[in-house]
């Protein structure tokens, strides 16, 4: 009997039982690949938390500042805020984010922390507000107004709403003008030019200047 033959006689069971075998052996194929992406991404921060660290301390040094915890975490919270803002600085000037006085919906938000003294614990918080999970801080940024000082939680903390963002949806690029044989032969209904809504700042995730 030829091999032809046989596979015809395979039973649905078995032939489900050879698929799951195969997709089992993709996966245990394709797991190291993974693994190995997510040990680069853990050693990519890592470098960068070595990096912002050496940096404090060379700022420290230079400043004539003690190496303490304290003034090295500042430090390195100063770097990522400015890295931060540097993020931001360039997503507005490749056009991808446009100001706005007001938060909406959809907005790019940027805010900082205060605890009950009024002392700023995080100095840039900058976030999709859509994307943000807590249901409560999201309804109360939106609709505030730049400027704004927002109460939140029970213990007396507050956010400040530092910046606002529109996101830029890409221009769909000018089709050619129509003639009159194209006008008719053209069916309205089954026509749209639609931009893709997807940049880098709909991409982005919370982000923090604080570790």
């Amino acid at each position: 009997m030829s091999e032809t033959n046989t596979e015809n006689k395979k039973t649905a069971t078995e032939r489900l039982e050879i698929l799951e075998n195969t997709v089992n052996n993709i996966i245990q194929a394709v797991q190291p690949l993974a693994n190995m992406a997510q040990d680069l991404m853990a050693l990519r921060e890592a470098v960068k938390l070595l990096n912002n660290k050496l940096d404090a301390v060379v700022k420290c040094t230079n400043a004539g500042t003690p190496l303490t915890d304290e003034n090295l975490g500042q430090v390195m919270t100063d770097n990522n805020a400015k890295d931060l803002q540097d993020k931001v600085t360039k997503m507005v000037s490749d056009g991808l984010l446009a100001a706005t006085d007001t938060i909406g919906a959809d907005s790019f938000v940027v805010i900082n922390e205060q605890d009950t003294d009024g002392k700023v614990v995080n100095p840039r918080m900058q976030f999709l507000l859509s994307a943000l999970q807590n249901e409560e801080i999201r309804g109360k940024l939106d609709g505030a107004k730049v400027g704004a000082n927002i109460p939140v939680g029970d213990k007396g903390g507050s956010l400040n709403v530092l910046e606002a963002y529109n996101i830029v949806a890409p221009q769909a690029p000018a089709a050619p003008e129509a003639t009159a044989a194209d006008a008719q032969a053209s069916d309205p209904a089954t026509e749209a030019a639609s931009a893709p809504a997807t940049d880098a700042a709909t991409a982005a995730t919370t982000e923090t200047a604080t570790a």
